[in-house]
């Protein structure tokens, strides 16, 4: 039976060594350093799966770099490849909801439009990626009991 028991010693070490581990500040990165990091692309939404790598998408790294630095409060672009645009998007969203989780509102001009994003690209990138999902656990267990939570509408 003694043996099942830990020394005060030792739970304290364990204590202690969570305490840091959550204590701990996030990374300092931008956003695409974030990306390679920690970003996988589903099969849902990509022909070319697995962890993200931006320097396969090169015009994406200004804006997504654009999106952490200190200042900076409208980004513009204009770029004939999609890729650019929803994935910058989604970068910036999984970055926030990670390292820096904040009130975040991504506006399309009509319900379907939402709701296309959020099922087609979104969800896909959350449930993806590990990083996210860890922050979002308790969240959604929240949200999710509440009968005025909306499907489009995503808390982080």
């Amino acid at each position: 039976m003694l043996d099942l028991l830990a020394s005060r010693d030792h739970l304290r070490s364990a204590i202690a060594g969570r305490r840091r581990r959550a204590l701990r500040p996030p990374p300092q990165l931008t956003a695409d350093e974030w990306a390679d990091t920690y970003r996988i692309v589903p099969s849902e939404t990509s022909a070319v799966t697995g962890r993200w790598d931006t320097s396969m998408y090169e015009v994406a790294r200004g804006p997504m770099r654009a999106i952490t630095e200190p200042g900076v409060r409208i980004i513009s672009g204009m770029a004939s490849a999609q890729i650019f645009k929803t994935s910058t998007i989604e970068t910036a969203l999984g970055y926030f909801m990670h390292l820096n989780p904040r009130p975040l509102l991504v506006y399309e001009p009509t319900d379907t439009t939402v709701a296309a994003f959020v099922d087609s690209k979104l969800d896909p990138m959350i449930r993806a990626t590990p990083a996210p999902v860890a922050v979002l656990r308790l969240e959604r267990r929240l949200t999710l009991a509440s009968p005025a939570c909306l499907m489009r509408t995503k808390f982080f």
